[in-house]
């Protein structure tokens, strides 16, 4: 939840179906691991921590079933204190995840951010998506929503364009070898 009261899961899922979109027009071939915001749970599937382990199954499974895939999982970040901002892009524990991830952060800093100083990081390995995946893969942490400032960016439709365009320009660029912004 950002300061402001708006969910995490609804910016995932606004800058997610941007991403979609801008990347479908662009020509890259794009699977969605949802098609809606909401997730369908099978019945028998009632804690928070059982219905967490079910989705990501499920997601590394159709992100696996993908080949030649690529995955880009798109989040907010947060923190105690309010002063933190700004994009940073972690990586699965490979050599292509990495230099994606470095390449992917300049793109943000270059782009979006040029006062950005973060770098592109190694992902921890308590993220099972990132750890179970058999393709590269990067996650974007497109803001602190602990940030007033930023969190009110973060929830505007030409913010959210702005990163989409960023990362179905980057994924572009990967298909073409050429640089889109």
């Amino acid at each position: 939840m950002s300061v402001t009261g708006m969910s995490e899961s609804r910016i995932n899922w606004q800058i997610a179906q941007t991403t979609y979109e801008l990347a479908r027009f662009l020509g890259v071939d794009t699977v969605m691991t949802r098609q809606k915001e909401q997730i369908d749970y099978p019945d028998g599937i009632t804690s928070i921590s059982g219905r967490k382990r079910w989705e990501t199954r499920e997601r590394a499974a159709l992100i696996n079933a993908v080949d030649g895939g690529f995955l880009l999982s798109i989040h907010q970040n947060k923190y105690p204190a309010p002063q933190p901002w700004g994009v940073q892009v972690f990586h699965a524990d490979d050599e292509a995840s990495r230099q994606a991830a470095a390449q992917l952060q300049e793109r943000f800093t270059a782009v979006l951010q040029p006062e950005n100083r973060r770098a592109a990081a190694l992902i921890g390995k308590d993220v099972y998506l990132m750890n179970h995946v058999e393709c590269p893969a990067v996650l974007v942490e497109c803001g602190f929503l602990s940030n007033p400032a930023e969190a009110r960016e973060l929830e505007t439709a030409s913010f959210q364009i702005k990163l989409s365009m960023v990362m179905a320009a980057f994924f572009r660029g990967r298909l073409t070898g050429e640089d889109h912004l």
